[in-house]
């Protein structure tokens, strides 16, 4: 898993330098403090799915977003096959990503090799199923497990309560236990690193957003829960790279003071996860399970503010929550923990970036050039013939 970790943090780089145009350090750096920060650090430490399917969904966007070759493509198309195999939950995101290929193919006038790629992903869709049928009794794993008793799809609770896991959608980022903010601040640069990639249209953003969008739904709606007691933003880790290389691309354009934000945030967390490995080798908790008793005094602060007590609530049966959900209400920002989202959108949509100073100067030199343009053709017009 350790290797698995370091190809990750690589991968993540190359991908924010070579697809988004990110610099080098900034790529580097922002790489290595995800890969030193949870959830990518606790992630590489436990035999999960969880960075297997984030290395493959990067590694797939690198081929999708690539030279169209055919080595590419079908390193793309085992990609997409890959992630269901890895966890049903990953299906979605494994659709998008081979909507993504299978409409640059198509746009590239590849028709015949989009045809035979939907071809094969069928195939190995059918596949999937016939082959957890004979080997689980069912079209997933969970057929196989005792405990769904009802049916393998109550894994996404007995009677799922879908409006009010939509309450996920902020607190998988901002929830005071679980998460991703809490533990890595820097994650909050998102909601504006999207909001930004959304005004600028940066090329191969939409897959970027796609992927993340795919990821982040899943872990809102088909989820049993959105936090995982083995640790916090389990459901998020997948689209947790992906997430970097956008925050790397709106960290190069925000200039030298938002790259110094984001780092500061980032190192932050890199100390937070020294103090998790000094309480886990001092005996005071463990690294999963028990990671609340942290000695971390970010996060002890975050939660000493005052705020609605929805956090202590506890999962229903059927994915709802019994007194109200811990999201939004369970950040120290009080009743409306969504408002921070609003903020940094709002930040990000009126971007103040390199791209708009660069316009700047090219308008004003082509003023200046249109000027000696137009002196000089009322020069010529003005002058007598010889």
């Amino acid at each position: 898993m350790a290797v698995v970790a370091g190809v990750l943090a690589g991968l993540t780089m190359v991908v924010a330098m070579r697809r988004f145009g990110v610099s080098a350090p900034v790529a580097a750096v922002a790489a290595l403090v995800a890969g030193l920060s949870p959830p990518l650090a606790i992630y590489g430490t436990q035999i999960y799915p969880e960075l297997p399917g984030a290395l493959v969904a990067l590694a797939g966007f690198w081929w999708a977003t690539g030279r169209l070759s055919k080595g590419a493509v079908w390193a793309g198309g085992l990609a997409v096959v890959a992630l269901p195999w890895l966890s049903v939950k990953y299906t979605l995101v494994a659709a998008v990503l081979a909507a993504g290929l299978l409409w640059r193919l198509w746009r590239n006038d590849r028709s015949t090799w989009a045809i035979g790629l939907a071809g094969g992903l069928g195939a190995a869709a059918t596949t999937f199923v016939l082959g957890h049928e004979w080997i689980y009794g069912g079209p997933t794993a969970y057929a196989s497990g005792s405990h769904f008793v009802a049916s393998e799809f109550s894994v996404m609770g007995d009677r799922p309560d879908y409006i009010g896991r939509t309450q996920r959608v902020v607190g998988l980022l901002v929830d005071r236990s679980f998460g991703l903010a809490v533990w890595q601040p820097a994650a909050k640069a998102i909601v504006p690193a999207l909001a930004v990639m959304h005004r600028r249209r940066p090329r191969h953003g939409a897959l970027l957003a796609a992927l993340i969008a795919a990821g982040w739904l899943t872990a809102t709606y088909l989820a049993l829960t959105m936090q995982s007691w083995w640790w916090p933003a389990r459901q998020t880790v997948i689209m947790v790279p992906l997430a970097v290389a956008a925050i790397a691309w709106w960290a190069e354009r925000f200039g030298t003071v938002g790259r110094r934000v984001v780092l500061a945030a980032g190192l932050l967390v890199v100390a937070a996860y020294v103090f998790l490995v000094a309480g886990v080798l001092g005996g005071r908790h463990t690294l999963i399970v028990d990671f609340e008793r942290t000695v971390d005094p970010f996060v002890r602060v975050a939660r000493t503010v005052p705020a609605r007590r929805h956090h202590a609530a506890r999962p229903a049966r059927g994915g709802g929550w019994r007194h109200g959900p811990p999201s939004s209400a369970s950040w120290p920002c009080g009743r409306r923990g969504g408002i921070p989202h609003e903020v940094l959108s709002a930040a990000g949509w009126f971007d103040p970036g390199p791209r708009r100073r660069a316009t700047g100067r090219w308008t004003r030199r082509a003023r200046s050039a249109g000027s000696q343009r137009g002196a000089s053709a009322r020069g010529g017009a003005g002058a007598r013939p010889g």
